[in-house]
C-alpha cells in the first residue's frame, strides 16, 4: 500500500526589521556650557607683593588708618686713636703710643626734635661737638656720612675748619629738617678729627618706626 506523506506549503520567509540604536548627543544646555568654558582664557595667578610694599600701599589708599610715628636711635660717641706708636725722645726704635686719658670726656652729642614725630611732620636732627677734655680741641676736620663718597664721609658745609674748641665749650657742627613718609628711615653719622694727634671721635643717629612697647 502506499503511504502518503504530508506536504508543508513553504511561504516567504519575513525578516523583522529593527531600527539601529541611535548615538547619544548632549543637550542644548551642556553644550553651551561647553563652549563658554573653550572660549573663556585661563585664569592669571594675582602677583605676589612684599609684606613692606603691601603695607606701604594699603597706607597710601586708606587714608583713615593711624599714622606711624617715628623715633631716634642714637649711639654713644666711640674713639679712635689716630697715631698709635711713636718714636720716644732719645730712642731710635718705636714704641707704643698710649691714647689720650681725656678721650671719653670728649664726645658728639645728637639730638632729635621733637623726640617722636609722625609721618609726614617735620622734625630737626642737630650734632653738636662738646669737648669736656682737660686742653684746647683742635678740630682740623667734620664730617657726615655719605654713601656715595668714596670712604662714605664728606665735610660738613659751612663749618670752618680748622677751629679750636675751649674745655668745657661746644660748638654745633650740623643741623637739618626732615619729614619721613611711611616705610621710610633716616640715619646720618658724624665724625671729628683732632688736629695735633690724628684721633676722631664718632657718633650716628637712625631715625625709624617706634618700637611698641
Amino acid at each position: 500500500a502506499s503511504v502518503i506523506v504530508p506536504t508543508v506549503a513553504a511561504g516567504p520567509s519575513t525578516t523583522e526589521e529593527r531600527p539601529a540604536s541611535a548615538v547619544p548627543t548632549a543637550r542644548p544646555a551642556e553644550r553651551r556650557a561647553e563652549a563658554l568654558r573653550e572660549r573663556r582664557p585661563p585664569m592669571a595667578e594675582p602677583p605676589r607683593v612684599s609684606r613692606q610694599a603691601g603695607s606701604a600701599a594699603a597706607g597710601e589708599t586708606n587714608p583713615n588708618r593711624p599714622k606711624i610715628h617715628f623715633c631716634a636711635e642714637i649711639g654713644r660717641t666711640a674713639f679712635a686713636q689716630g697715631a698709635t706708636q711713636e718714636v720716644p725722645a732719645g730712642f731710635a726704635g718705636t714704641a707704643l703710643k698710649p691714647a689720650r686719658p681725656d678721650s671719653g670726656r670728649i664726645s658728639i652729642q645728637v639730638r632729635m626734635n621733637p623726640e617722636e614725630a609722625v609721618e609726614g611732620q617735620d622734625f630737626t636732627v642737630t650734632a653738636r661737638f662738646i669737648n669736656g677734655g682737660d686742653e684746647t680741641f683742635r678740630l682740623s676736620r667734620a664730617e657726615e656720612s655719605s654713601p656715595a663718597t668714596r670712604g662714605g664721609f664728606e665735610p660738613i658745609p659751612g663749618l670752618s675748619v680748622p677751629q679750636a674748641v675751649d674745655i668745657g665749650s661746644s660748638i654745633e657742627i650740623y643741623r637739618t629738617t626732615k619729614s619721613l613718609a611711611a616705610g621710610s628711615t633716616f640715619r646720618k653719622a658724624f665724625r671729628v678729627q683732632e688736629q695735633r694727634r690724628g684721633d676722631n671721635w664718632e657718633n650716628s643717629i637712625t631715625v625709624k618706626p617706634c618700637v611698641e612697647q
